[in-house]
């Protein structure tokens, strides 16, 4: 409608101006656009670190979102941007952050992006920070029978200079550490 308008306040025609309008949205616009899905993976976990040899262990809970905005395009091929968020509950000691992103086919990484947060203050409950984005650019989709995204994060605590620790399960007395790494299918 407004090429047409336009054409017709340009001195030519409606009819040819909607026309014209017509071909530009089939031809380009239609034709480059894609579904785009936007889901953010929250993960929250409960850990303990080391607080003082003598005092024994303190508890804080770890909390990472990654949003992942898959984009499909008609020419076959997949764009994937992600951004990743931790937060954690107050702590004595300056936690860092980690996330690695992977395009994999068949359990075969395709591309990975590792992000990380060094935070030189503590975390406290004022909300989430920016650990990172990234974006997986001109994965040929239709290559792949199989495509996943796996994503995998974890935390790390500074509890006293040169002294780190890595976040544990609160009753495995130190052994486990809590970490994420989960897959999930896009094709």
């Amino acid at each position: 409608m407004i090429a047409g308008r336009v054409s017709e306040i340009g001195g030519g025609k409606f009819a040819n101006g909607a026309i014209t309008g017509a071909y530009k949205m089939l031809f380009n616009d239609l034709m480059h656009r894609g579904t785009k899905i936007t889901t953010v993976y929250t993960y929250k976990r409960m850990g303990q670190v080391p607080l003082d040899e003598n005092v024994g262990m303190q508890m804080a809970t770890y909390i990472t979102e990654v949003t992942v905005s898959k984009c499909y395009y008609d020419n076959g091929l997949l764009f994937v941007e992600a951004s990743a968020t931790s937060f954690n509950t107050y702590i004595e000691g300056k936690v860092s952050a980690w996330v690695k992103i992977t395009i994999a086919t068949n359990d075969q990484a395709i591309e990975s992006k590792y992000l990380t947060l060094h935070h030189s203050e503590y975390f406290t409950q004022k909300g989430y920070y920016p650990v990172g984005e990234t974006i997986f650019q001109g994965i040929s989709y239709n290559s792949y029978t199989d495509l996943t995204i796996r994503i995998e994060a974890g935390w790390n605590v500074e509890i006293s200079p040169n002294q780190h620790s890595v976040p544990t399960f609160p009753a495995t007395l130190g052994f486990a550490k809590i970490n994420v790494n989960e897959t999930y299918k896009i094709k």
